[in-house]
């Protein structure tokens, strides 16, 4: 049974109160927010390690707010991507390396 039709099915034992569809739109709606901010397929990483997926995107990010002089809107998608995809301690070793001048891509510091 799917949530759109549990308030709706006149066998149901709960009673409805008027109020499901209201939930019901809420949570179509929370989904779909949800689901637009995943981070698509990437034909360049076909594989299940998405190591070099996560890594591609951060160095993206920061290259992108260079190009862009620090516009983060523009330069968001790849800051999401990485997020989604890099485990935290990942992102703040890089962080940390950018900011002592050793993180192996120089121009992104």
């Amino acid at each position: 049974m799917s949530i759109a039709t549990m308030s709706t099915n006149p066998k149901s034992s709960a009673p409805s109160n008027g109020g499901d569809k209201i939930v019901d739109e809420e949570f179509r709606e929370k989904y779909k927010k949800m689901v637009a901010n995943f981070v698509p397929y990437d034909p360049r990483f076909p594989n299940q390690n998405q190591t070099r997926n996560c890594q591609t995107n951060y160095i993206d990010y920061y290259r992108c707010l260079n190009a862009k002089n620090g516009d983060e809107e523009y330069c968001g998608w790849y800051k999401n991507a990485y997020k989604q995809l890099c485990p935290p301690e990942w992102y703040e070793k890089w962080d940390e390396q950018r900011a002592n001048g050793t993180f192996p891509i120089r121009d992104i510091s």
